[in-house]
């Protein structure tokens, strides 16, 4: 019974694998050489399997974060799938609350759940150039409609605007990312539509002024190939350097009469330049190669792929590579791992002058996060595993002084703050 429940925990996590991974907010951050993180404190809440980290900011010099995910919550025989929380520097939670609400799940969260017609869920946050706080998401409305969805919050968690842009849609199995420009901010988010009865992905960006308005309806991550027109379909992480965005994911080219539920996109790594609002394709990557996660640290790349090994087709072997790149993406080095059964590669940090790689696999018939270390030329250093984490994912990562807050999806949430010693 025990295993059949690992087993079904291992679909879980695959399924999640192939729709959706974290995307990252990627700038340098300069952290002193030569010392080594020490643990500050660690605390985890809403310790259940359906509640999953989000994101977080800090919000003033003390280091308060407000943070979002999902929790799912009954009050007032209204389901909540999202909570806000504000979390003091210490790590004390001074303050919570449900928003949204849904008739996907009744009650307690179910794995055989049916579906109905409505869900609202945020699953983003960013802290503006003018210090204003935005919650990003989506609302469902009938036919199973998802359009984008955005609150601003105050320091105290009170809704200040409730926005929902009834001509941007979204879809449910896409992350979203903000980032702040100049003029407002960015929104990338998946979209899934029909087109002349036909199945469409595309990854739109969506430009915002100040003022809360889309500068753009109908712009999308694309580049031109000698094939056609290529179209990201999945983004799996973007990495922010400069006025450049790096995108990772999965792209294809789209056919006037081929539905996009035919094609095999292959895993590709675009640039997205701010300026010229042009995309270009900086890799095409190797056979069975996707890239989950990318990282920019002083004019590197480090992208962590999933790597599918079909030699035997009957025992698919998947595999953790790290491969570090030069700003011009010519390979500098790379490293392949086979840590457990079901790798699934989460995230990437570099810090006291070292590449971390996490992620979540399979060993001894148990779900356990591993941590991989290497030095800048790509020797193994050390590693780490940690066991019976059940979906355990890095999320996120703040600077804040010297320190860092990182967020992990862990049974519930998790925020460990880290400190650097001599």
């Amino acid at each position: 019974m025990k295993q059949t429940f690992y087993l079904a925990s291992f679909l879980i996590c695959i399924a999640q694998f192939f729709l959706s991974s974290c995307f990252n907010n990627s700038k340098e951050k300069i952290i002193s050489q030569n010392k080594t993180e020490q643990l500050i404190w660690s605390q985890k809440w809403f310790p259940d399997n359906a509640a999953r980290l989000k994101g977080a900011v800090i919000i003033d010099d003390k280091g308060t974060l407000i943070a979002v995910g999902q929790n799912f919550t009954t009050t007032d025989s209204i389901d909540h799938p999202t909570t806000i929380a504000k979390i003091s520097s210490d790590g004390i939670m001074l303050q919570n609350k449900p928003i949204g609400k849904t008739g996907l799940y009744k009650g307690k969260y179910k794995k055989n759940r049916p579906y109905n017609d409505y869900e609202d869920r945020l699953i983003e946050i960013l802290k503006t150039n003018d210090q204003r706080i935005l919650l990003f998401g989506y609302k469902t409305f009938p036919g199973f409609t998802k359009k984008l969805w955005m609150l601003e919050i105050d320091s105290n968690l009170n809704i200040l605007k409730d926005t929902v842009y009834m001509n941007l849609g979204v879809s449910n199995i896409a992350k979203m990312k903000a980032f702040n420009t100049s003029k407002g901010w960015y929104v990338i988010a998946g979209n899934y539509f029909k087109e002349k009865g036909f199945s469409r992905y595309r990854i739109p960006i969506y430009e915002f002024t100040k003022d809360n308005a889309c500068a753009n309806t109908n712009s999308y991550v694309t580049a031109p190939t000698k094939e056609g027109l290529l179209q990201m379909q999945s983004i799996n992480s973007v990495a922010e350097y400069k006025d450049v965005l790096i995108l990772c994911g999965r792209a294809a080219v789209s056919g006037e009469k081929v539905h996009d539920d035919d094609l095999k996109p292959k895993g590709y790594i675009f640039q997205y330049d701010r300026n010229s609002k042009q995309g270009k394709v900086l890799l095409q990557c190797e056979e069975n190669m996707y890239p989950m996660y990318i990282k920019a640290n002083d004019g590197q790349y480090c992208v962590l792929y999933t790597f599918y090994d079909k030699k035997d087709q009957n025992n698919t072997r998947v595999y953790n590579i790290m491969v570090c790149y030069d700003s011009k993406f010519k390979e500098l080095w790379r490293d392949k791992q086979f840590v457990g059964k079901g790798v699934a590669p989460s995230y990437i940090t570099f810090s006291n002058e070292n590449w971390h790689a996490y992620g979540s696999c399979f060993k001894s018939n148990f779900m356990n996060f591993y941590e991989l270390v290497y030095d800048k030329k790509g020797k193994l250093l050390n590693t780490k595993y940690s066991e019976n984490s059940f979906e355990a994912d890095v999320v996120g990562e703040i600077f804040s002084n010297e320190q860092i807050f990182r967020m992990y999806t862990d049974n519930g949430w998790r925020i460990d703050k880290l400190g650097f010693i001599n």
